[in-house]
């Protein structure tokens, strides 16, 4: 695995390109401006059993969501969405990841997961157990109607929001001081948030306290030490095709 970078000007591009040796592994994508947005849906056959649509609220620079919202299923994503899993005649959970301009209307489908989602969490707190329903539909060939969902409930993971939070400050992403204090304040206010039903956090829980547990000794006896990244195997390289 190697890292995604962003190149914000063309100087920064040329020293991104002067570290890659062997460029044949990495590939190049225009920037589109936009949020991320996920659907996500349970499907049998082709057909769309339950569909579930959320938005980051806060990302790693060109990494994974830490913080994200419930929102009304978008009609266009939604019928591209139907359209893969008609074509594919997809059965089982996925994860379609578009990034929408909010101010256009343009989107763009950026990749297809055909796997359990790192922020399955949010729509299984709000009652959408697709675990279960997923389980029903293979071992016990049952279906159910598909559930309407909350909008407007948050989740987030709380320490890796809170390193994103301090690389925007460091890196100086935070547009401006005001913008990163707003986020912060809305970061130590989320118990409040927990208390009133509004959001969700993603290892927290009352019931099951142990991953939360596990998280927080994970981060305060994470290695200082620079991880060593893995060669890739041989004959694995791909060769992108002119």
């Amino acid at each position: 695995r190697e890292d995604v970078v962003i190149a914000e000007d063309r100087e920064q591009l040329v020293r991104t390109l002067a570290k890659i040796a062997d460029r044949s592994r990495f590939i190049v994508e225009g920037y589109f401006i936009g949020i991320g947005t996920g659907v996500s849906v349970l499907s049998h056959n082709g057909t769309v059993l339950q569909a579930f649509q959320h938005r980051r609220l806060r990302e790693g620079w060109g990494g994974c969501s830490s913080y994200r919202i419930s929102e009304a299923i978008d009609p266009d994503l939604r019928q591209a969405v139907e359209r893969v899993c008609q074509k594919t005649r997809h059965s089982g959970v996925c994860m379609f990841e578009f990034r929408v301009n909010r101010d256009t209307g343009a989107w763009i489908l950026l990749e297809i997961n055909a796997r359990f989602w790192g922020s399955m969490q949010l729509p299984v707190a709000i009652g959408l157990d697709y675990p279960n329903l997923l389980h029903d539909l293979l071992v016990n060939g049952a279906t159910a109607p598909e559930k309407d969902y909350p909008i407007g409930i948050r989740s987030r993971n709380l320490l890796l929001d809170a390193n994103n939070l301090r690389k925007r400050f460091i890196e100086g992403r935070a547009k401006g001081g005001l913008h990163w204090l707003e986020d912060a304040g809305d970061f130590l206010l989320q118990p409040f948030r927990w208390i009133m039903g509004r959001e969700k956090p993603d290892t927290i829980s009352i019931s099951d306290p142990l991953p939360a547990m596990k998280e927080l000794y994970a981060a305060v006896h994470r290695p200082r030490a620079a991880v060593l990244r893995p060669k890739a195997p041989i004959g694995a390289e791909t060769r992108l095709s002119r």
